[in-house]
C-alpha cells in the first residue's frame, strides 16, 4: 500500500523559514562576539542594537560612525570607523581565547540585549564623572553608596534607584532617599523596602544638579565581600586603555553576569 506522503502547508512552511540565514543566526547559542557601542551601523538592512550577538563572517554596513565590538578573542574590543559612507566589514575568524573573560561574560551580553528593548536606554547605565558601577551592601534597609561615588562636595544628595533586575523586589518603579555626604562615616541612604538586585543609580545636590547614573549590584551582608572581589577582580582582567563606551558596556556586563551566578 503506498503511504501517504503529504506534508501539512504550515509544516512546510515552518521547514522554509527554518533554512532562512536569519532562522539559522538566530539557533546558533554559541555567538563570537557582542556589539559594545554603535552608532549607526545595519546587517541586512537591520540596525545593529547595543549588545546584539555578531558571528564570524558576518558582513556589518556602516552608514555612518563607528561600531566597536567585543569578539571571545582575548584581545582588546576592535573599533570600525565608517568615515564615508558606504562602508562594509566583515568579522574575521579567530582563534577563541581560552576562558577569556568575554566568553564568560555570554550569559551577561545577552541579558543586557533582552532588556535594550524593554527598558529605557538610562536603565542600562553609563558611568559618569561622579558616579560609576559597583558592588553595595546593602544591610538592613541602609545602603552604602561609597563604592559608587567619587570625589564629590561634602552635604545633602537625592539618592534615586531604578530596578533593572531584582529578587524578589518588591519595588514597582524608582524609589527615592536621600544621603548626607560626609564621608567615611556619612555614606549610607536608608531604603527599607529596598531588595538585592541590580538597579540604575541616580544622584542630585541639594539645588537639583545631577551627578549622573550608573548601574550598580545591591548584595546582601552575606554575599557582599565575595561579590565585591569578583567585581574587582574582572575588572582589573579587562583589556586596558579601553574607550569609555567599550569601558561601560564591559562593567555593566560584569555586573550582570555576579548578579545572576548561583549564590
Amino acid at each position: 500500500m503506498r503511504q501517504n506522503r503529504w506534508i501539512p502547508q504550515s509544516c512546510a512552511v515552518l521547514c522554509l523559514a527554518c533554512l532562512s540565514p536569519g532562522a539559522l543566526l538566530a539557533a546558533d547559542s554559541a555567538p563570537d562576539g557582542w556589539v559594545i557601542a554603535v552608532d549607526n551601523w545595519t546587517r541586512r538592512n537591520t540596525a545593529l542594537k547595543l549588545y546584539q550577538e555578531v558571528f564570524v563572517n558576518d558582513k556589518l554596513q556602516g552608514i555612518a560612525g563607528t561600531i566597536e565590538v567585543a569578539l571571545k578573542d582575548g584581545q582588546s574590543p576592535h573599533v570600525y570607523r565608517c568615515d564615508k559612507y558606504p562602508c562594509t566589514i566583515a568579522i574575521p575568524e579567530f582563534r577563541p581565547a581560552d576562558d577569556s573573560l568575554i566568553s564568560r561574560l555570554g550569559r551577561a551580553f545577552r541579558e543586557l540585549y533582552s532588556h535594550r528593548d524593554t527598558m529605557p536606554v538610562s536603565a542600562i547605565s553609563r558611568g559618569s564623572q561622579y558616579l560609576h558601577q559597583a558592588v553595595l551592601a546593602l544591610n538592613g534597609g541602609q545602603l552604602d553608596l561609597k563604592d559608587a561615588i567619587g570625589t564629590i562636595d561634602m552635604g545633602t544628595y537625592t539618592v534615586s534607584l531604578r530596578p533593572i533586575e531584582t529578587a524578589g523586589s518588591t519595588a514597582l518603579g524608582r524609589l527615592s532617599g536621600s544621603v548626607n555626604w560626609d564621608p567615611p562615616g556619612g555614606t549610607s541612604a536608608s531604603f527599607p523596602a529596598l531588595a538585592p538586585g541590580i538597579y540604575e543609580l541616580s544622584m542630585a545636590s541639594s539645588e537639583g544638579d545631577s551627578l549622573g547614573s550608573a548601574a550598580v549590584l545591591l548584595a546582601a551582608p552575606a554575599d557582599y565581600p565575595v561579590k565585591r572581589e569578583s567585581f574587582g577582580a574582572s575588572v582589573r582582567a579587562l583589556p586596558r586603555d579601553l574607550d569609555p563606551a567599550a569601558l561601560d558596556a564591559l562593567l555593566n556586563a560584569i555586573l550582570f553576569d555576579i548578579g545572576s551566578s548561583a549564590k
